[in-house]
């Protein structure tokens, strides 16, 4: 599966991409897709077979929120909000 990840901060999305790396998984920093927004416009996205929503390592970081990519359409998983 595929994630999208936004956050409030250029270095919020910097931190999660070296917890991605140190969790062996490959993330990578892009502008937000357009369909979605964030405060910063920086967003990670990575692939893994693991849920992530119901990972609480994958939530223990901050961030705005969580959507699954499936082509170009984004279901959200997590808002940091209702956390």
């Amino acid at each position: 599966m595929e994630y999208i990840i936004t956050f409030h901060t250029h270095f919020d999305a910097l931190q999660y991409e070296r917890f991605l790396k140190k969790a062996g998984l490959k993330g990578k920093l892009q502008p937000v897709p357009r369909a979605l927004s964030s405060s910063c416009g920086t967003c990670v996205r990575f692939a893994t077979e693991e849920p992530v929503g119901e990972n609480t390592e994958f939530l223990a970081h901050d961030f705005e929120k969580i959507f699954k990519a499936e082509e170009k359409t984004y279901t959200l998983i997590a808002d940091s909000d209702d956390i």
